[in-house]
Order: structure tokens, then sequence, then C-alpha cells
């Protein structure tokens, strides 16, 4: 029986939880704050505790929304558990096509579609339902939240937000660290640390 730790209780663990009880039967929750979602019975203990068992897990998942912090505590498990404990995880009702690639520390949520020949970099999120086209790449530790669609060959540089249920137009480029707001349509490249949305989406940061 597979054994899954996720280091990370509050709302994306809530997520996480469904994520991995598609395809396993046991999930064990750390955290280091006491302010959590998922019931506090179930907590086996901080992210100390982690890294002395992690022996007794064949996988671990950071499930923390935030694209900083989850790149922090990333690093963190795989210089001291190792890369391997952080392959890339995906829900069973995803669909992703064998002509993709997904990175370490990745995670594809219930209903997530990812196309041929599409990137997926290392400690990125896929949400729910979300659409990653054909030759897209979505860079280091980015977000592409639920229900966004990315067309052909959209490239998202590290450390984006991509809002839920936006739609970026095929072959755009979107800059390093940038947010689009939920029910955005992009039709131009977006600058890096932007911060843009509507329809058509105008840059407000």
């Amino acid at each position: 029986m597979k054994r899954v730790a996720i280091f990370g209780m509050g709302g994306h663990g809530v997520s996480t939880l469904d994520l991995v009880a598609s395809n396993v039967d046991l999930a064990f929750f750390f955290d280091d704050s006491n302010n959590v979602k998922i019931p506090k019975q179930i907590r086996q203990g901080s992210l100390d505790d982690l890294i002395i068992d992690h022996k007794k897990f064949d996988q671990i998942i950071v499930a923390i929304g935030n694209n900083n912090l989850r790149k922090k505590y990333l690093q963190i498990i795989e210089e001291k558990c190792g890369k391997h404990y952080l392959s890339s995880y995906s829900h069973n009702s995803s669909i992703i096509s064998k002509y993709s690639q997904l990175s370490h520390g990745s995670t594809v949520y219930a209903g997530a579609i990812i196309n041929s020949f599409a990137t997926i970099g290392k400690g990125s999120i896929i949400n729910s339902g979300s659409i990653i086209e054909h030759d897209c790449i979505v860079s280091e530790y980015s977000h592409i939240a639920p229900g966004a669609v990315l067309c052909g060959a959209v490239k998202i540089e590290g450390y984006c937000f991509i809002g839920a249920n936006s739609v970026i137009l095929p072959n755009l480029h979107i800059g390093r660290n940038s947010v689009i707001g939920a029910g955005s349509v992009i039709t131009k490249n977006v600058d890096a640390d932007s911060v843009i949305y509507g329809n058509p989406a105008k840059n407000n940061s």
C-alpha cells in the first residue's frame, strides 16, 4: 500500500486530500501551523517530524498554494529527504498526454487536462478542471487555478498565478511573477511582475 505524506493543512491541503484519495488509502498530514483546516486529530506532526520520519513514506506532496512558500518547503524537503520523494502527482481523473512532461514536485488535480508536448515546471500546480493545451510551458513554481485555460503554445514564466476561469489566447507570453485575475481574457503578452485582470485584460500593477 502506497503511503503519502502531505505537508500543508490549509485550504490547498484540503484539495490535496482529494488528490491523494483517488490513488491511495493512506495519507498522513504535517504542518508547522496550528491554524489548519484539516481536523487536528489526523495531524501527524511538524516539518521536523516529517523529515525525521520521511523513510516511512513513498512520496511527499507539498500542499501550499503560495508559490514562494511552496518553493521554500520543497527545497527543504528535497535537501533533507531526497528529490525522489517529490515526484509529480496527478489525480486519476486528470488527462495527461504521454507526450507531455511533468517535473518533480508538480501536482495535477481532478479533471485537469494537459495536452501533447506541454511542459510543467517543478513545483507547479495545475488545479482542478484547468486546461493546458499543446506546446504550452508552465515554468517553475507557478499556479494555474481551477478552470483556467491556456491555449496552444502559451508560455508562463516562473512564479506566476493564473486565476480561476481565466483564458490566455494562443502563443502569448506571461512574464515572471505575474498575477492574472479570475475570469480574465488575455489577448496580449504580459510583462514580468504585472497584475492583469478584466475582459479584455488590462495592466493594473
